[in-house]
């Protein structure tokens, strides 16, 4: 689900540049010819009649936005992967004892230089993916019953 989340945000997240491009050479064309117009357009300023052109800070909003959306469903693709890629190694070739496990990725330097977002932003989209329960959980269940809370 990542790998489809992924490609559905960067294509909007491509998109939403184009459009930023697009409004910044119309700033230029229409506004560059005075500095003063073009300043209350690109900082979102009051003009003279006291309006407000808040496209362009509404634009950078959503690239940040969407480059947050990107770096997360990719951290978690990955996470997938290389989750699915050590399962199947064991399953496959534990015969070989020379058989280099897949390296898992430290994301602590990135989420400590807060450069990925955190999964409390994606607490719904990570909702929907539970773990299945222990291959015996209906066992455990029966002979052990269920944890009482104190």
């Amino acid at each position: 689900m990542a790998a489809l989340d992924l490609a559905k945000t960067s294509n909007i997240l491509n998109s939403t540049i184009d459009q930023r491009n697009k409004l910044l050479e119309e700033m230029r064309t229409n506004q560059g010819k005075d500095q003063e117009n073009f300043n209350v357009a690109y900082f979102a300023l009051p003009n003279p009649l006291g309006q407000i052109d808040a496209r362009y800070k509404d634009i950078i909003g959503a690239v940040y936005s969407y480059n947050d959306d990107c770096i997360f469903y990719t951290q978690q693709l990955y996470d997938d992967l290389a989750k699915y890629g050590r399962k199947h190694r064991r399953k496959r070739f534990r015969f070989l004892a020379s058989a280099d496990p897949l390296p898992a990725a430290d994301w602590t330097r990135a989420l400590a230089d807060d450069l990925i977002p955190s999964n409390d932003s994606y607490a719904g989209w990570l909702s929907g993916f539970r773990e299945p329960p222990a291959r015996f959980y209906w066992l455990t269940k029966l002979f052990c019953g269920e944890k009482k809370q104190l």
